[in-house]
């Protein structure tokens, strides 16, 4: 297994005194092994898996500029590291965020972040490239579909796709012998037996293969993929501060719930509390139903005072005692 890419302490002071340097666009920038760099196998250069990388310039634009080339072209980046591979620290990582370099533009809404969020799709993959990239079971997303949700945090650039990505006979020297959908004009990344890779230019194309412009070394070559000009790459930054809007809009959504519980939980004790003053009421009232229930059952006894409707059922009217009789003979009462 070749070594990863390595700097020691000397060879990235070395680097960080070149980026710092007043140098003209033109002046050029070499960094070899005496200066403290870790090159593994390779002579002079950076290490890019196991790959060697030439540090061509450090141009003095502001903030100064790493002009990098590799096997997928030249890279430009503002000061920045490139690798296709693990880029680890046994420290940590660092970026410029003080206020007073910003200017502030509106909130970020946590509602909205929490929406788009919820519209990623979360996946599991492998990758194509199972040489450079293994075999392992990933976890992540998509550059399309985070696009679609939000296009802020997707870029496009120029690369390869492993769209072949398999091993194909050589006829005639420049025919290549595996079916693809390639164009006319198509350049296409190749490995040959030494494990090198090198470009072609499809010059045709049929049903069986394809044919280039140039000769091809030996009997077979390795056939990667074609180039593309929308190879789409994520903003991790960005997704980040997405993942930490979308916590503050689930925080105010878990607040806004507790705010309704203890207002239902206000709502059941008053409820609760009028269900136990019904409930009195209840035994109030059926405590003097029952007593009026009692009073109606002593009247209506034998003892009670009142004459018995079946004892007097089958006497004769006359006999009945008269309401108004007794009242006249009250009232003639000497």
């Amino acid at each position: 297994m070749k070594p990863p890419f390595l700097l020691s302490r000397r060879g990235l002071a070395a680097l960080l005194a070149a980026l710092v340097l007043p140098l003209s666009p033109s002046s050029a920038a070499t960094l070899s092994a005496s200066e403290g760099i870790d090159l593994g196998h390779a002579p002079s250069g950076l290490i890019d898996n196991g790959k060697a990388v030439s540090l061509d310039a450090v141009h003095s634009s502001n903030p100064p500029t790493i002009n990098l080339s590799a096997d997928n072209g030249m890279i430009s980046a503002a000061a920045s590291i490139y690798g296709s591979g693990v880029i680890a620290t046994g420290h940590e990582f660092r970026a410029y965020s003080d206020a007073r370099i910003k200017t502030p533009r509106d909130m970020v809404a946590p509602a909205d972040s929490l929406q788009k969020a919820r519209a990623l799709t979360l996946r599991h993959y492998q990758y194509k490239d199972v040489a450079n990239k293994g075999k392992d079971l990933k976890t992540g997303v998509f550059a399309q579909d985070v696009e679609k949700v939000f296009p802020e945090a997707v870029s496009t650039t120029v690369d390869f796709i492993p769209e072949v990505y398999a091993l194909a006979p050589v006829r005639h020297g420049n025919r290549v012998l595996v079916k693809t959908s390639f164009e006319r004009g198509d350049t296409v990344k190749c490995y040959g037996a030494d494990g090198h890779s090198f470009r072609v230019t499809v010059a045709s194309r049929d049903a069986e293969g394809f044919t280039v412009n140039q000769t091809l070394p030996g009997k077979e070559v390795f056939v990667y993929g074609r180039q593309v000009h929308d190879f789409r790459y994520l903003d991790y930054d960005r997704l980040t501060i997405l993942s930490l809007s979308a916590i503050q809009g689930l925080a105010e959504e878990n607040d806004g719930l507790q705010t309704d519980s203890a207002a239902l939980s206000a709502q059941f004790k008053a409820q609760e509390a009028k269900l136990h003053e019904q409930a009195a009421q209840l035994t109030t009232l059926k405590t003097a139903f029952e007593s009026l229930q009692q009073r109606l059952a002593d009247l209506t006894s034998p003892a009670g005072g009142l004459p018995d409707r079946r004892a007097t059922a089958g006497r004769p009217a006359s006999r009945l005692p008269s309401p108004r009789a007794d009242v006249l003979a009250t009232r003639l009462q000497p």
